[in-house]
């Protein structure tokens, strides 16, 4: 009798444990956005100023060195295949090409300024002004001589040993699976199922999430461009309805480049700082060391390592975050490869390996990433990414189930970016509205697991408009 009406009273209990459970574990990625939003922040400034730059890099046609000894004096032909040339690396090769066009006729101001612009990649700063000065008494549309003012600034601060960059970033996001809710709608709590209800159900939340980061980039003053940097990032996402799920990130990082071309090594040291519903969540500190190796004009070899050392307190929204304190070990490596001077791939693989105060929340992973960059012409770039992840937990969480945990996740990603001068100022009269690109963003992650707790999925949609200023 005793131990039915002990079933009786501890069953309620149970069956109402998922629901809390599930309210107080923020999302699996919660940590990953506040990583990863200034690294994006910057990577898009990046593009997009590399996607800019194709207008006048872009071949007007494709031709072949066939087609330039057959025509030798056609400027079309040679001014074509100088482009292909830089397009594949050949920077001073292209060099050659466009003297033999201005030996024909010097008066071309988009031939100087591509010649111009050889010369900056070259490094020859000071030749570059002399002929983008000489270019600019001449007539030309006032988007190539907006263009011209470009370099120009641009070789003012190349000539300064000490640089700083200012990235800011505003957008709006949706999700539609916000708190990652099982997408059974049934948890396990101790093994015994129960269905969510309520705050526990999936629900969808709109953001403003803002980005801020400043760099400064030092360079040693050796031949060599070897290099310090650091840097400060803030990141905030406000939700609109749950602001369980409010996030605040703040990082600081100090490394630095040898450079010993073709072969580069970075390291960095680090320091992140997370608040999660405007408490304090979580500290990490952490080094990475990277090394680069450009193996041909097309193709990048790479490998890196990282160790971090993560901290995390439990507040009301995460009672067990604590658990999961404990150090994270991370190695890979992988191939960036340029197919055509509009496109490149790359592709990395790592090994994760994770350890945390209670072994339930310890795991070793594999992940792999495959990036696809596209430059559309006239600054506009599409970015797109799939990745997956297979985690292997060490030990079953007794207040979940008795089973060890094996997680795959899966993500896709997509972003359009679009430089607002292109659509409001074609011709470059507005210089405010340089470095101000539009970006529209998807997403959607799946992660399926042998326990029904964390198999969610979730689609996502942002808008944004990301500003550099250099100085």
């Amino acid at each position: 009798m005793y131990g039915g009406l002990l079933a009786a009273i501890l069953l309620p209990s149970i069956l109402i444990l998922p629901v809390r459970a599930q309210t107080t574990q923020p999302p699996g990625d919660i940590i990953d956005s506040s990583r990863q939003a200034p690294r994006r922040a910057g990577e898009i400034q990046d593009i997009g100023r590399e996607a800019e730059s194709q207008r006048l890099l872009r071949p007007d046609r494709e031709v072949t060195y066939e087609d330039v000894l057959r025509n030798p004096d056609d400027i079309d032909i040679n001014f074509a295949y100088a482009q292909i040339q830089i397009a594949r690396g050949d920077v001073r090769s292209a060099a050659a090409t466009l003297e033999r066009i201005l030996l024909i006729n010097q008066d071309l101001p988009r031939v100087r300024l591509l010649y111009a612009i050889v010369l900056y990649r070259l490094d020859n700063l000071d030749e570059a002004e002399r002929e983008l000065r000489a270019v600019r008494m001449l007539e030309m549309p006032p988007a190539l001589r907006a263009e011209l003012d470009r370099y120009l600034e641009q070789i003012e601060l190349r000539r300064k040993r000490t640089r700083y960059t200012l990235t800011a970033s505003l957008g709006f996001q949706y999700d539609w699976n916000r708190n990652s809710a099982a997408a059974s709608g049934v948890n396990l709590v101790s093994d015994l199922p129960s269905n969510l209800d309520g705050h526990s159900r999936r629900r969808q939340d709109q953001a403003i999430n803002s980005v801020t980061r400043f760099d400064v980039s030092h360079d040693l003053g050796y031949q060599a461009r070897h290099r310090l940097n650091s840097s400060v990032s803030y990141y905030r996402g406000e939700q609109v309805h749950l602001s369980e799920l409010d996030l605040q990130a703040g990082s600081g990082e100090v490394g630095g480049v040898y450079d010993a071309s073709p072969f580069a090594l970075v390291p960095t040291l680090y320091a992140r700082r997370v608040m999660l519903a405007n408490q304090f969540y979580s500290y990490n500190q952490g080094m990475t060391l990277r090394g680069e190796h450009q193996l041909t004009g097309e193709l990048q070899g790479f490998v890196f390592g990282e160790a971090e050392r993560q901290i995390y307190k439990s507040i009301a929204e995460s009672t067990s975050a604590r658990e999961k304190t404990g150090p994270q070990l991370t190695l890979g490596g992988g191939f960036n490869y340029v197919l055509t001077p509009e496109m490149r791939v790359g592709i990395e693989l790592s090994s994760i390996r994770k350890r945390a105060s209670r072994n339930y929340n310890s795991y070793d992973g594999e992940a792999a990433s495959l990036s696809h960059t596209w430059l559309l012409g006239a600054g506009v770039f599409l970015l797109s990414s799939v990745s997956g992840e297979i985690d292997r937990y060490a030990e079953g969480d007794p207040t979940v189930s008795a089973m060890n945990r094996r997680d795959r996740i899966g993500r896709l990603r997509l972003t359009l970016g679009v430089p607002v001068a292109s659509l409001i100022d074609e011709e470059g009269t507005m210089p405010f509205l340089r470095d101000l690109t539009l970006t529209l963003s998807g997403e959607g992650i799946r992660q399926s697991s042998n326990l029904t707790n964390y198999t969610y999925n979730n689609r996502r949609a942002s808008i944004g408009l990301t500003k550099r200023w250099e100085f």
